[in-house]
């Protein structure tokens, strides 16, 4: 069973929420969030950060700047 939350980010100076999933992969966990109805999974680097792991046909439709702030509250939140 996938543990699921409401991720806040913030960007461009405004709060939102976006629907979350951890799933569990063996001693990897990956982050499901949904941004404007697109899944987009994140996954650990070999940095310690995150990264996002989205279909390249849809990646123009969600800011790349979206994107990173949603790393960073990851980062925040599970360091």
């Amino acid at each position: 069973m996938a543990d699921t939350f409401n991720l806040p980010v913030e960007f461009n100076g405004t709060e939102a929420e976006y629907p979350a999933q951890i799933l569990r992969f063996g001693f990897a966990n990956k982050i499901l969030v949904t941004v404007t109805g697109i899944p987009v999974t994140f996954e650990p680097d070999e940095e310690g950060s995150y990264r996002a792991v989205i279909d390249p046909a849809i990646t123009k439709q969600i800011p790349k700047d979206l994107l990173q702030a949603i790393i960073e509250t990851l980062k925040a939140l599970f360091e």
